[in-house]
């Protein structure tokens, strides 16, 4: 696929979502960073028939589900901190920062050296390799919410197939949304 190893290639997936929901399903998530990008990332990437509509949404599903979360914790904390886990080519920064919020992107270290090329790190938003993160968090974790991952994403436009497959996942809990939150 591109040279990484196994996991290092995730890092691929919600990008093609990002993209995917961007030209065909807007509704769901629109990313202009994403799209932007299409053409910087390795060939055979968008090829068809790679990935299923319903896993190219199901990361557009993510994406959208954690811009909500965020948008909402920004507006009780614009000068918090956001800190993004396994952050791949993530550009959640692109679509919600309000111009005041500290932003970390954690993952492994070939994963963030080929994040800095793609994207240069911006002001506010630090690159770190997973293992310099360990030593700053702290505390009691407390779950803020727990709720069905497609429960926001609207369904108009999309295949039967992955309707069903939405519905089937939100009812037996296959895939949630947990909000966690650090402190004491």
């Amino acid at each position: 696929m591109s040279g990484f190893g196994t996991v290092e290639d995730t890092m691929f997936i919600p990008m093609l979502g990002r993209i995917y929901a961007s030209e065909m399903h807007p509704q769901i998530l629109y990313d202009k960073k994403a799209l932007s990008l299409k053409e910087k990332l390795p060939s055979g990437l968008m090829e068809k028939g790679k990935q299923s509509q319903y896993t190219l949404l199901a990361s557009a599903s993510r994406s959208a589900n954690m811009d909500r979360h965020i948008r909402d914790f920004l507006k009780r904390r614009p000068d918090g901190a956001i800190v993004q886990l396994g952050c791949g080519l993530e550009t959640t920064y692109d679509r919600n920062d309000n111009g005041q919020t500290r932003w970390y992107a954690v993952d492994l270290p070939d994963v963030i050296k080929y994040r800095r090329r793609l994207l240069p790190e911006p002001e506010r938003e630090t690159y770190l390799a997973a293992n310099a993160l360990v030593s700053a968090l702290g505390g009691n974790a407390r779950v803020l919410a727990d709720e069905p991952y497609y429960g926001f994403i609207k369904r108009n436009g999309l295949k039967l197939i992955t309707k069903i497959s939405i519905d089937v996942s939100d009812r037996f809990g296959m895939v949630k949304m947990i909000h966690l939150a650090l402190g004491d």
